[in-house]
């Protein structure tokens, strides 16, 4: 609780997937919650912010394509 990553973005194409707790993501203008469950994919370049909200850790994997 109280993570917060800062804008960034990834030289690789990525998909977030959330095992447990709930994540503020932020990107291209638009804001979404991933709870347990949910995953997204980051698009290689994609400047994106996330935070926890709430008071459970957050739990995720964070996958990327190695050629």
């Amino acid at each position: 609780p109280g993570t917060c990553f800062p804008d960034h973005s990834h030289d690789v194409d990525k998909i977030d997937a959330v095992l447990s707790g709930r994540f503020l993501l932020r990107a291209e203008g638009r804001s979404m919650v991933l709870a347990a469950g949910a995953a997204l994919a980051v698009p290689q370049g994609t400047v994106h912010s996330a935070e926890v909200v709430g008071d459970v850790a957050v739990v995720s994997l964070d996958a990327v394509k190695l050629d």
